[in-house]
């Protein structure tokens, strides 16, 4: 039977208990809160949960000391799963509608690309490893958020009574509005991407924010179904030498996004997505 030293210390763990019911009961009110409100105080409560994580690493450390660790990582695991799970109820905190929060820290090959098509079972071997990303409209670099209600669907580089225009030629039409519009990139689909996998308060945000959009360009979001959207500010470069931009779509049963080669023709059900500042 073990001394009372060897016994597993989890006195750091059962003082963390106490630590995260408090931080619960916060949440709970700050949950109450008007959604501008949740949104300024929304970094705060997460670094508050990093604390947290910070505190059961520390107690780990003290419990690992003593041996006879199995109810000391039982507690710990359980605590942990607590605190992952407040963190995500924080980042769904919805801020307006439309407002998209834009995370430019995305890998947007490895966490984006790679990751949601190896998830899907898809792959993307047709991307060149060397140069993935060919060309981009660079001004995004500086968007941290976007107001969605500014978001248009452009298909004015489509030449009157002509219905389908080449990848390459609509691209540079798009550029020559430069001065009007800046073509959304691949950072803003990653962005809303993560919200559409992400928990189910969050995938309401992101049906939500298409819904701004929709309603943006005079559509109800069926009618937003209808359309291929481009994200022609990230130009994808294919091994042998093509290039393709990336659209997000219904399926008919959901949303997902493709590929566009630039070498094929499109149509007016295939519009950039713009932002008119």
């Amino acid at each position: 039977m073990p001394t009372p030293e060897q016994q597993p210390n989890t006195s750091h763990l059962q003082s963390l208990e106490s630590e995260l019911s408090l931080t619960k009961a916060e949440l709970d009110e700050f949950k109450k809160l008007p959604k501008e409100e949740q949104e300024r105080q929304k970094d705060e409560k997460l670094l508050e949960l990093q604390r947290l994580n910070d505190k059961l690493d520390v107690a780990m450390q003290e419990a690992i000391k003593t041996g006879h660790l199995e109810e000391t990582i039982k507690l710990k695991e359980q605590l942990e799963k607590e605190v992952k799970d407040l963190g995500e109820k924080v980042e769904a905190a919805e801020s307006p509608e439309n407002i998209l929060k834009i995370d430019r820290t995305i890998n947007l090959v490895d966490d984006f690309l790679k990751k949601s098509r190896t998830e899907g079972g898809l792959g993307i071997d047709w991307l060149d490893a060397e140069k993935p990303i060919d060309e981009s409209d660079d001004r995004n670099e500086g968007l941290t958020e976007i107001d969605l209600f500014k978001v248009k669907l452009h298909t004015s580089w489509l030449p009157e009574g002509q219905p389908l225009l080449g990848g390459e030629e609509r691209l540079e039409a798009l550029k020559s509005k430069s001065t009007e519009i800046i073509r959304l990139d691949l950072c803003v689909l990653a962005s809303m991407w993560k919200l559409f996998h992400g928990t189910d308060d969050q995938y309401q945000q992101f049906e939500k924010k298409l819904t701004v959009i929709a309603e943006a360009n005079n559509l109800e979001l069926s009618n937003l179904k209808q359309n291929v959207m481009f994200f022609d500010g990230t130009i994808l470069k294919v091994l042998g030498g093509g290039r393709r931009a990336l659209y997000l779509y219904w399926d008919g049963s959901g949303w997902d996004w493709g590929n566009g080669n630039l070498a094929h023709d499109w149509g007016k059900v295939s519009p950039s997505l713009v932002l008119a500042p």
